[in-house]
């Protein structure tokens, strides 16, 4: 009986070592997890970012390319090259 006893006993403090090690691993397999994440979710900070900014950019292109259009728009027909291809400006 004591034998019983003493067999569960080290059957019982095995186990206990075993998944000690096993919630230790799972413990750092955890925290890698996670180191992961936030460097994901600080990659995805800075790429919105940069979206953002080459949004910006983008947007002023556009509009300095309808002003530039304007402009065209507003000279066309209005401009004379002769052969030495300088600009005369032609009035009214």
């Amino acid at each position: 009986m004591i034998f019983l006893i003493a067999l569960l006993v080290a059957s019982n403090l095995s186990m206990f070592v075993y998944f000690g090690f096993e919630n230790a691993k799972l413990r750092e397999a955890i925290k890698a997890e996670q180191a992961l994440y936030e460097e994901a979710v600080q990659q995805v900070a800075r790429e919105e970012e940069e979206y953002e900014l080459l949004w910006s950019r983008l947007q002023k292109a556009l509009e300095a390319n309808k002003e530039l259009e304007g402009l065209l728009v507003n000279i066309s027909g209005k401009v004379l090259v002769p052969l030495n291809y300088t600009l005369i400006l032609e009035r009214g």
